[in-house]
């Protein structure tokens, strides 16, 4: 009799077991099916993107190019404003700078000497 119970008690759980197991099972297979479509799907889209991220890398690149190729244009403007100022302040504008400087010594001068003979007369 005790083996007749326990045999029934291990069948009840056993049907128990399956009844909860069978949703269970169902969603996992459910999933298993959704996870298949997305693999598929991103399997499908994988290397369109890959093709664009490329292209997109390889114009980057060539931007990056460009952008040094402009900057060290840029550089050699620079340098040659640099050259040029320097010649114009030594060229130019200190003989430029001295001449004004002397006429106004000159023209002062002239200023006191005209006073000087405002007060002789």
């Amino acid at each position: 009799m005790l083996l007749e119970i326990s045999a029934i008690i291990i069948a009840a759980f056993i049907v128990i077991l399956i009844i909860v197991l069978i949703p269970v099972l169902i969603k996992i297979f459910k999933a298993a099916k959704q996870a298949e479509k997305l693999f598929e799907t991103v399997k499908n889209h994988v290397p369109s993107i890959s093709h664009d991220l490329a292209i997109i890398l390889h114009d980057a690149s060539d931007i990056s190019a460009s952008a040094n190729r402009q900057v060290a244009k840029i550089e050699g403007s620079i340098d040659k404003y640099k050259r040029i100022e320097s010649i114009f302040e030594q060229k130019i504008a200190r003989p430029f700078m001295e001449i004004i400087a002397t006429l106004s010594g000159l023209l002062k001068g002239l200023a006191v000497f005209i006073k000087y003979l405002k007060r002789v007369y």
